[in-house]
């Protein structure tokens, strides 16, 4: 999936307080780390493909090379936002 806007960089330290998970301690030792920002993205346009895993793509785009026909790598559809 891809996801593309307008993104802002925040020191909202409430939020981060909120979004804090045990996990972010592998970065950081605490919430209050000055470090830390967010990152808030408004979404323009959004685009997602479903396809039926890497190695089932390779081997359908060789055949797809063999036989000369188009290969049926999944579905995409794209949004805007």
């Amino acid at each position: 999936m891809t996801i593309s806007g307008h993104a802002k960089v925040t020191n909202d330290r409430s939020k981060i307080e909120q979004l804090w998970e045990k996990t972010d301690e592998a970065w950081w030792d605490s919430a209050q780390d000055p470090e830390i920002r967010l990152i808030t993205v408004a979404p323009d346009e959004a685009e997602l493909w479903d396809s039926p895993g890497k190695m089932v793509a390779v081997a359908k785009m060789v055949m797809s090379a063999i036989t000369g026909a188009k290969p049926d790598v999944g579905d995409n559809a794209k949004v805007e936002l």
